[in-house]
């Protein structure tokens, strides 16, 4: 179901690409493939701006993950959710503890990446070009091609206005009374795993 969900958002339907996911989280044992669907329903609900459930999900896998490469995702998930959604306080707090964790190379760019976007969010672009060129720098180093690209596209990707079809999912995601749902039941298992949000 998994699969399934992935090839469905490839589609072009994420609102259902999360329903399929969500509901594959009840049948699984395994706590690795729990993890994975917690990572693309954090990355769908992010996608679709519905910032509280991705936030919901990455607590969730941060709380309760023995991994710690997934721990740093779940770190840079939050960090993500934090400069999209463009809640500072919490922005800076993600920032803080990523960087005072160890991390893989890649999840580090990340890091780069997404506090650029942050910045860029909050009108700080200094800080932004700063984080750039350090994300820049520290993926070439470490042969990252792809980071450097997305180091480099990041700023007209900030000033590009969305697609029409992305304000449509993001519209129909807002509405869906079945992602509301979803997201309530996340934000519950946040809280059992993780204590409630500060």
């Amino acid at each position: 179901m998994h699969s399934l969900a992935t090839v469905i958002y490839k589609r072009g339907d994420p609102v259902r690409a999360i329903r399929v996911a969500f509901e594959s989280l009840g049948l699984l044992t395994d706590p690795a493939e729990t993890e994975r669907v917690l990572v693309f329903l954090g990355g769908m609900f992010t996608v679709l701006e519905r910032f509280d459930g991705a936030r919901d999900a990455f607590r969730i896998l941060e709380a309760s993950t023995q991994s710690e490469q997934v721990r740093s995702d779940a770190l840079t998930g939050l960090l993500i959710v934090a400069a999209r959604a463009g809640t500072f306080d919490e922005f800076t707090a993600a920032r803080a503890c990523a960087s005072e964790r160890g991390m893989s190379a890649e999840s580090r760019v990340n890091v780069f990446i997404e506090s650029a976007r942050g910045f860029a969010r909050f009108n700080d672009m200094a800080a932004a070009t700063a984080m750039l060129d350090e994300g820049r720098t520290f993926a070439e180093s470490h042969g990252l091609n792809r980071s450097v690209f997305e180091a480099e596209a990041l700023m007209d990707e900030v000033r590009r206005r969305m697609r029409p079809a992305y304000r449509d999912a993001v519209a129909t995601a807002r509405s869906d009374a079945a992602v509301e749902i979803i997201e309530t039941n996340l934000r519950e298992r946040a809280t059992l795993v993780a204590g409630p949000a500060t």
